[in-house]
């Protein structure tokens, strides 16, 4: 709601953000692989984006850098992986061991080639 570039945003400035059909600049769709349900897929441009602007676009991540993670929550877990794929050294830091446990699994899983 705060964004003052929201160009080509849907429910912003072009109509349909909860029709059932909604037209959509090309500019804004990816293709998806059939293997992975829509319920999965939906989260990457949410969470999953988020996480890799802000470590790709605005921390500029590279490999063996240290990157701390504050929060291991949805986003947090995602930065956790996508860090690990640019090859950084990751420490994530949250409150409940839950969340602690989730990042440790996640900084252990190897990217698959």
């Amino acid at each position: 709601m705060l964004c003052t570039h929201l160009k080509g945003q849907i429910g912003f400035t072009l109509d349909g953000g909860y029709a059932e059909y909604v037209k959509a600049p090309a500019s804004g769709l990816f293709f998806i692989n059939p293997d992975i349900p829509f319920t999965e897929a939906a989260i990457i441009t949410d969470a999953i984006a988020t996480s890799y602007r802000a470590l790709t676009s605005k921390a500029r991540i590279q490999p063996e850098e240290t990157l701390a993670v504050i929060g291991a929550g949805g986003l947090g877990l995602h930065a956790v992986q996508i860090a690990k794929v640019f090859g950084a050294r990751v420490i994530a830091i949250d409150i409940n061991e839950k969340a602690l446990a989730a990042a440790r699994e996640m900084g252990r899983q190897e990217r698959s080639s």
